[in-house]
């Protein structure tokens, strides 16, 4: 077992450690990419950069409507509780 998964909480200056290996394996897999795919590959890469900012922004600006937000843990907490009573209740649900 690796050593940074057992112990005390890990802190961010202790896992520098870990990035060599990750980089060599990314590294590794884009040289065993085609050629034909690395625009590809890029491209969900970005795609998937901009859609975490977008899905970020989106989430402020919800945060940011006075009532809506508590409005919406609220819901949440409601659905969570119903299925957690349904499913947990009956058997026949499970």
């Amino acid at each position: 077992m690796h050593p940074a998964c057992h112990g005390p909480p890990v802190s961010y200056r202790s896992t520098h450690h870990l990035l060599p290996p990750v980089l060599s394996c990314a590294q590794q897999k884009w040289d065993q990419t085609s050629d034909s795919e690395k625009p590809a590959a890029v491209a969900i890469v970005i795609a998937a950069i901009v859609a975490q900012v977008a899905i970020g922004a989106s989430v402020d600006a919800v945060e940011r409507i006075p009532l809506l937000s508590p409005f919406l843990e609220f819901v949440g907490l409601a659905v969570t509780s119903v299925y957690a009573y349904r499913y947990a209740t009956d058997p026949a649900e499970r």
